[in-house]
């Protein structure tokens, strides 16, 4: 690259008339050559041809020089790698990539230009997913997606790329032989999950990147996947699902880590089907945990998808403050969209505990680091003992080789025999083996290369909050209640009650009042118009469940217990005049829709079952503690509790003279009615958890049972407000202002039943101001 190149300067682009810059890749045949392209304007009316390249930037340093326009331009490690693998041997390619055709020093042009992120994303002859540059060993799980991948070709992979020493030897013991056919099993599906993994899976603006585009295709180095493809092998092939399920319910909480690609799939079909369309306010919710350097992005980056915002007044401002960029599209979305649907997303993040999720090595070849791949294991008594992985003792490492050591970090001391030799060992279950020890770290480089690594205790200090990040909080913390803050995700968030995968309404306790909205100048109270309905007299402690894997029943489970006392208390007056607390309480733990779609009666009986009074659900164990054998033993007997359940549910139908279909066969010889029974109370028991979870139930004093999130309190106003599908919650704070506390479910006013009471519970003139 000649040394009196200039330095490139951009020319100004106008967005109003939908002009962008495309870049133009230059062939060559030598990989390593240096990049050369050339940046022109085009205008996107003339429908340009060209793919767009939608990537993770990665860190600043090192940074890659490329000629661009017969000038330098420098570019993030990843942009460069993702270049240097899509210039073609001969002929030219053209591109739209964020980092050059974009002015990003420019930050109004870069607002500007998100404007237009809908049309450059979905005029794209195709999208290219660039996940980075492969691992040695990731090759083998993106040729599997390619479906290049036979038998044959595996098992010499394994060899090449592994050596036999990370599985367990030929053995006749059959505890041993099953074992090792799982490594080679474990092998590919963990590389898959690799790439499942990579950082652009965390990245906020990939979603509408991906969402948009007409065609998706997956990179990986030189290798191409489409998106189709991969949908097409995870929904089919066994690697990818669950190993441990019953009911519809994933008991194996780290089967798969398909969630965005499984989401982002919901959402291109929805976008694409222009009978359904895409509510904002669920994707910035369900988005919440998504990364971006800046937090405005978490709203920014999902504008592309909601083009009826730009009609809102709803505009990217780079230079406005977090709060301001908040507080304004909550209100111009609430005046907007002519519905108070943002309230149901605000949720109280401060005292509520951080969300964690634990880290996954899929890569068997990084979990052999911290395992004894020929450990000697005891499977119990009466057992012979077998060969299989067993975990290092905290603060060894395995290193990887023809002939293995073993190195103590405790003493900085490396040994040829492994710390577990001459002993025997509890086997380590798969899901087991994918959780990172104590004082690992699991990091990626710039091309998305996972690794694992040990750090010796003591040796990492504590993270401290950035200043940046501290600042950011407390100022978060001053946003009015009514702004939902979609910077800070919780453990304790209830998922929101309303649901737009439906086409109908769930909902609509204000009717087809339609909301009058105003927000002070100065103060940012909210005022809106409605009524005070009821208050709430008592409340049951929040459940906050441990795991996110609903239990099988209600069994063992106090809180919930506690909730079914409290609601069937007697109570003066009862509102439910045509029904019974007992069908308001079964109804409100699964928030029951309103109207035609409320559930049957007859599915009484699933939540009956649910309750589980004889004790029918047998303990499922803890997988992960158990041996291989004893494991996949219990994965086989799980239909037992789906049949304990049946006999629950039939027993049930008999003593109610309720219509159950026979079963003259053995479970697993069921009818095609019982496995609909069967999924349709896997159905209700998720439904349970969803809508219960990180909530708590109370009784109003006119005597309704609800639903109200975990930092509601006795005393908190019951209120109606126009344009709301559900009531909502609110703390007074003075004479005529309140505070949000969230979205409530109120069993029996969910349908517009409580306008009946408006004339005489409303003030007259008077607006209910939240602030």
């Amino acid at each position: 690259m000649p040394d009196d190149m200039g330095a490139f300067l951009y020319s100004p682009v106008d967005t109003a008339e939908g002009e962008i810059r495309l870049l133009t890749l230059h062939p060559t045949a030598d990989k390593e050559a240096p990049i050369v392209c050339d940046l022109h304007r085009v205008k996107l009316r003339d429908n340009p041809e060209f793919e767009a390249i939608s990537y993770t930037w990665g860190d600043e340093h090192p940074s890659v020089q490329i000629v661009l326009n017969d000038t330098t331009f420098k570019v993030r490690e990843n942009a460069a790698a993702a270049l240097r693998r899509l210039r073609r041997r001969k002929g030219t390619r053209r591109v739209w990539i964020d980092a050059i055709c974009i002015n990003q020093e420019e930050v109004p042009e870069r607002d500007r230009q998100i404007t237009v992120m809908q049309h450059i994303f979905g005029q794209a002859s195709q999208v290219i997913i660039w996940l980075g540059e492969p691992t040695e060993q990731g090759i083998l799980g993106i040729r599997y997606l390619q479906g290049k991948l036979i038998n044959a070709s595996l098992r010499q992979l394994w060899l090449e790329v592994y050596g036999d020493n990370v599985r367990p030897s030929y053995t006749t013991n059959v505890s041993t032989a099953l074992d090792r056919l799982t490594y080679t099993d474990e092998q590919l599906a963990g590389e898959i999950r690799e790439l499942l993994d990579r950082p652009w899976w965390r990245r906020t603006w990939v979603v509408q990147e991906a969402v948009l585009a007409q065609k998706l295709v997956v990179m990986c180095g030189e290798e191409l996947v489409t998106w189709d493809m991969i949908k097409k092998l995870i929904e089919g092939r066994r690697i990818t699902r669950p190993n441990f399920e019953a009911m519809g319910i994933v008991l194996d909480e780290t089967a798969f880590p398909d969630g965005l690609f499984r989401f982002i799939s919901e959402y291109r079909q929805r976008w694409h089907d222009s009978a359904s369309g895409i509510n904002l306010l669920e994707i910035l919710y369900r988005c919440r945990a998504l990364e971006c350097s800046e937090p405005q992005d978490k709203i920014f980056g999902f504008l592309g998808i909601a083009p009826s915002t730009q009609a809102m007044g709803v505009v990217p401002d780079s230079t406005a403050s977090v709060p301001d960029v908040y507080r304004e599209f909550a209100f111009k979305f609430a005046r907007g969209s002519q519905s108070l649907d943002i309230l149901n997303y605000a949720r109280e993040w401060q005292g509520a505990p951080a969300r964690h999720s634990r880290t996954q090595v899929y890569s068997l070849l990084e979990q052999s680091k911290y395992h004894d791949a020929k450990a000697q294991i005891d499977d119990g008594p009466g057992k012979k003992p077998r060969q299989s992985w067993a975990r290092l003792p905290e603060g060894w490492e395995r290193i990887p080789g023809k002939v293995p050591k073993f190195h103590n970090y405790k003493t900085n001391e490396t040994f040829e025999k492994s710390p577990l030799a001459g002993s025997l060992s509890r086997a380590a279950m798969i899901m087991e083996r994918r959780e990172l020890p104590t004082n690992w770290e699991k990091k990626w480089d710039n091309l998305g290369r996972a690794t694992v690594s040990h750090g010796p205790e003591g040796n990492r200090p504590a993270a401290k909050p950035e200043e940046k990040i501290t600042k950011l909080l407390a100022d978060l913390a001053q946003l009015p209640s009514w702004v939902p803050n979609w910077y800070t995700p919780t453990a304790w968030d209830p998922e929101p009650l309303l649901d737009f995968a439906f086409s109908h309404r769930l909902y609509w306790a204000s009717g087809d009042e339609m909301p009058h909205v105003s927000v002070g100048p100065s103060t940012y109270a909210l005022s809106l118009s409605g009524f005070l309905f009821d208050e709430i007299e008592s409340i049951a402690p929040a459940w906050h469940p441990q795991s996110e894997t609903p239990a099988l029943s209600r069994k063992g489970n106090e809180a919930l217990i506690a909730w079914e006392k409290h609601a069937l208390q007697p109570v003066q007056d009862c509102p439910y005049k045509d029904s019974s607390r007992e069908e308001a309480l079964w109804r409100t733990m699964i928030a029951d829709w309103a109207g035609d779609h409320a559930a049957p009666e007859s599915d009484k009986n699933y939540i009956e079952v649910w309750y589980d009074r004889n004790g029918w659900a047998r303990q499922v164990p803890d997988i992960t503690s158990m041996g291989f054998w004893e494991g996949t033993m219990e994965g086989v007997t799980l239909t037992l509790h789906e049949q304990d359940m049946l006999d629950e549910f039939e027993n049930l139908c008999l003593r109610d003279d309720t219509e159950y279909p026979s079963n003259k066969f053995s479970s697993f010889l069921r009818s095609g009615e019982e496995n609909l029974i069967v999924k349709h109370y896997g159905t209700y028991v998720k439904r349970i958890q969803r809508v219960c979870a990180h909530r708590a139930l109370f009784v109003t004093r006119k005597g309704y049972i609800g639903l109200a999130p975990w930092n509601a309190k006795e005393g908190d106003v019951v209120a109606v407000l126009d344009g709301g599908k559900t009531p909502y919650l609110l703390r007074s704070v003075s004479e005529d202002q309140f505070k949000l506390v969230g979205e409530s479910f109120v069993y029996g006013i969910m349908a517009g039943e409580a306008l009946q009471h408006r004339k005489v519970l409303e003030k007259p003139g008077s607006l209910i101001q939240i602030v």
